[in-house]
């Protein structure tokens, strides 16, 4: 609902001192960092890096927007986070 959006959009702004985009690693690292200090660097070689290859599948027009009209206010919820993230990230000069 969107009350809901609303609070899960204001929890991840103004309750959460971290949260990380698994897309952006790097950037979540070097931000994890900033806001813990006292932390280790982190890195993980290309040989450990746990990858999944990217599912195929295709999915109907009518079954594409069901799905998307389901997940509205996930969608959003990202976006903002993904708004929330640069601008974090941004703040730090990376």
């Amino acid at each position: 609902s969107p009350l809901f959006l609303r609070s899960a959009k204001e929890t991840l702004e103004e309750g959460m001192s971290f949260f990380g985009i698994v897309e952006r690693f790097p950037e979540s690292i070097a931000l994890f960092r900033s806001v813990f200090t006292n932390t280790s660097g982190y890195e993980v070689s290309a040989d450990a890096e746990n990858r999944s290859e990217i599912a195929g599948g295709s999915l109907s027009s009518r079954a594409r927007e069901r799905l998307e009209e389901l997940n509205v206010n996930d969608l959003e919820l990202y976006d903002f986070a993904l708004g929330l993230f640069r601008r974090r990230v941004a703040s730090l000069g990376l």
